[in-house]
């Protein structure tokens, strides 16, 4: 966000002719706003405009927008999540430049472009090619939600504005500049950039209905009162993701709390999208799901989604400083795949040696992915009782239960990786 692609002065120049040939409607919304040069130009071109970012981008955001005299609204907007009621339908043109470069993002981007518009919209989604497979993705989404009416190479946009200079976009007819707050911000790239002119395909709730059948995960168990949905984040933060040991953990509980009479105490760490806790509850136990302040808002509108919001408690939990209240009470600690990064390994050990009691065990299913990460996770948890338990059942149990969304982007479900399944107690004395 702190950075000028080429791709903005492209979409920024096709922005302009075609407001100045009164070709487009005048509410205009960018996603992905960064230093805000497209809602700028669309601003001075006479356009009513919102630009939006994370939280995080809108600080330089506004500094721009306030140092070139531009009235545009700047908001917060994050991908996949809810924002402001009267944004929806009355947007007329939505721009979106740039945004593309995780392929991990495209899904919720293009929810939100779907959520924002009515019938009638116009899109204009700029998008470099600096990876196949991305690009690729991308058509897949495309093709499936939208009519592609145009689809432009940067020179053919550009090739009326021989005038333009890095760091420095002029507006030829009214003679305004658009300085931009960071000296020498044109990140040059050696890729081509191709701008889309889309329209949607059909009524935009409809296809937003379709869009979320196609990426909701579903659990289906005969031991489950009803079937679980999960709904993954908007980026490529490894807690909006779900991933493979996620079910197999959920089929191993469910084979263990079978013939279970009393309801465990379980603490999770790490819930993420909260599949493994919400199964836990529906099989009786008393949860209490935990993860950082920023994954929460996405743990909770998926319990809130299956009506288990007040069925288990949500919380946030550091493991570099759990709380008090966190250190007794439980029969049961569960993580799954929280072992990805090994420098998070003497943290989450850490943590779970405070936590532990002699009354507690904990289940932490771990993806062996990487060897080595296997032996470094084993050496930090040396001086607690560690024994792996047999998981064949369980796996096969989860390939029954889970229903993976055709659409959705599990990059690493396809993986023939080893799921390990420990269980954890302290040692006495």
């Amino acid at each position: 966000g702190e950075l000028l692609w080429r791709a903005g002065i492209v979409t920024s120049v096709l922005i302009e002719d075609r407001l100045r040939a009164k070709v487009l409607p005048t509410k205009v919304l960018e996603l992905g706003s960064g230093l805000g040069l497209c809602s700028m130009v669309a601003s001075h071109c006479g356009a009513e405009v919102v630009a939006t970012d994370l939280e995080s981008v809108l600080v330089p955001l506004r500094k721009n927008l306030a140092a070139n005299c531009v009235e545009v609204e700047a908001l917060a907007l994050e991908w996949g999540t809810e924002f402001p009621s009267h944004l929806r339908g009355s947007i007329d043109v939505v721009v979106a430049s740039d945004c593309t470069y995780f392929k991990e993002q495209i899904p919720a981007l293009v929810c939100t472009i779907l959520d924002l518009s009515h019938t009638a919209t116009t899109v204009i989604l700029a998008h470099p090619d600096r990876r196949s497979a991305v690009t690729k993705f991308l058509m897949l989404f495309l093709q499936d939600y939208f009519i592609v009416d145009e689809s432009l190479r940067e020179e053919d946009v550009l090739s009326t504005r021989p005038d333009l200079v890095p760091n420095r976009y002029q507006d030829v007819t009214s003679n305004h500049h658009v300085a931009l707050e960071l000296s020498q911000c044109v990140r040059e790239e050696k890729c081509p950039i191709t701008l889309y002119v889309l329209r949607c395909k059909d009524n935009p709730e409809l296809l937003l209905h379709h869009f979320h059948e196609a990426f909701t995960f579903r659990y289906c168990s005969s031991q489950l009162p009803r079937e679980i949905n999960v709904r993954q984040g908007s980026g490529t933060w490894h807690g909006e993701l779900l991933w493979r040991c996620a079910p197999v953990l959920c089929a191993y509980l469910e084979l263990e709390f079978k013939d279970r009479t009393t309801a465990p105490r379980v603490l999770e760490l790490g819930a993420g999208l909260g599949l493994v806790s919400m199964v836990a509850a529906l099989l009786g136990a008393q949860v209490v799901a935990t993860d950082l302040e920023c994954v929460l808002p996405l743990l909770q509108r998926n319990c809130a989604m299956n009506n288990l919001d007040h069925a288990l408690e949500i919380a946030c939990l550091d493991w570099e400083k759990p709380a008090d209240r966190f250190k007794s009470g439980f029969d049961l600690l569960l993580a799954s795949d929280c072992t990805f990064f090994v420098e998070h390994h003497a943290l989450l050990v850490s943590c779970i040696r405070l936590l532990l009691t002699s009354s507690c065990r904990m289940l932490l299913a771990h993806a062996e992915r990487r060897e080595h990460v296997t032996a470094h996770l084993l050496e930090k948890l040396s001086g607690l009782h560690v024994r792996e338990v047999d998981v064949e059942a369980a796996q096969t149990l989860a390939r029954n239960n889970e229903r993976w969304p055709s659409g959705w982007n599990v990059f690493d479900n396809a993986t023939p990786y080893p799921v390990h399944i420990y269980e954890i107690t302290a040692r006495s004395g």
